[in-house]
């Protein structure tokens, strides 16, 4: 292999989330040390990060039609073939790409890199084992690591702990209220906890009235959103919480804000806490993940 291995990423969408932008920021930062870089991805969505990558990344769309669907062989073998490397991006990615491996007479060697625990059961298990055998494994968090040793069969696991790109700090932009301002950067759905955050506002309200709560991501569970906005209705809080949905550029906007909060009890990195570190926000936020371990 050459000493300055071509790569491509692969992931299924650019939603703005934390594996879309370490994946991102990694294909972006090889770039700029010389590498040819492409990014793969599967599902557009409307509100998506593609104007973050730099133009000297190379970005396919690639429509699989179906997660087993073996028609699309040919043209995932002849994008693919063009790299060294394939570093792939979560699990359910990492079994489409073994799936396909197995219709191909050749593939480049795989970089699986881990971002999150996921339960797997049966045939997901087997699958995802099987897809280890042959690829070198990194994860963002000691957790994981041990995970994939003990149930996935992983000799040697690899950490890379999560990273963000970030300038010099963003001026403070507060208004001249005397409103307290928090803010949550989190997309919308169970796992996130957001209810907990509705409820601790609702809780801050009765001893500062002017806190007010920005809740910053898109809405993943529409379902779980609907529940969100209802409490906060049934709690008289609709002045003082505010859904704000298709953010790509976080940073700039923690300027405006005193206090960031993390409420999801179990995350690996978690990439905002990254965030508020370097705008320099203090932060409330559960022990969860490997930038809480750094954080201590």
């Amino acid at each position: 292999m050459s000493k300055n291995p071509s790569i491509l990423h692969i992931i299924d969408s650019l939603e703005p989330g934390g594996a879309e932008r370490v994946a991102i920021m990694m294909a972006n930062l090889f770039s700029g040390k010389g590498h040819e870089v492409g990014l793969m991805y599967f599902i557009h969505t409307s509100i998506n990060l593609l104007d973050t990558i730099i133009n000297d990344v190379q970005v396919y769309q690639f429509d699989r039609k179906g997660k087993f669907n073996i028609l699309q062989k040919q043209e995932f073998q002849k994008i693919t073939m063009e790299y060294d490397l394939l570093h792939v991006h979560l699990k359910h990615n990492l079994r489409y790409v073994w799936f396909m491996k197995l219709f191909s007479k050749r593939i480049p060697t795989v970089v699986f890199h881990d971002h999150g625990f996921t339960s797997l059961k049966n045939l997901d298990l087997q699958v995802t084992k099987a897809a280890l055998t042959d690829a070198v494994y990194i994860s963002v968090n000691e957790s994981l690591s041990e995970i994939a040793r003990k149930k996935l069969g992983v000799k040697t696991p690899h950490l890379l702990e999560n990273t963000i790109e970030t300038n010099e700090a963003y001026p403070k932009s507060h208004s001249t209220n005397n409103d307290f301002k928090l803010v949550l950067v989190s997309n919308i759905h169970p796992r996130k906890n957001i209810l907990f955050a509705i409820e601790y506002l609702a809780q801050l309200v009765k001893e500062i009235d002017s806190c007010k709560l920005d809740i910053i991501g898109n809405v993943i569970d529409s379902d779980y959103y609907e529940i969100c906005v209802s409490i906060i209705r049934k709690l008289g809080l609709s002045e003082n919480i505010k859904f704000i949905h298709g953010e790509s550029y976080i940073q700039p906007l923690l300027a405006n804000y005193d206090l960031g909060l993390h409420v999801s009890p179990e995350e690996t990195g978690p990439l905002v806490l990254l965030e508020y570190f370097a705008q320099g926000i203090p932060f409330l936020s559960y022990k969860t993940g490997q930038v809480s371990k750094k954080a201590n």
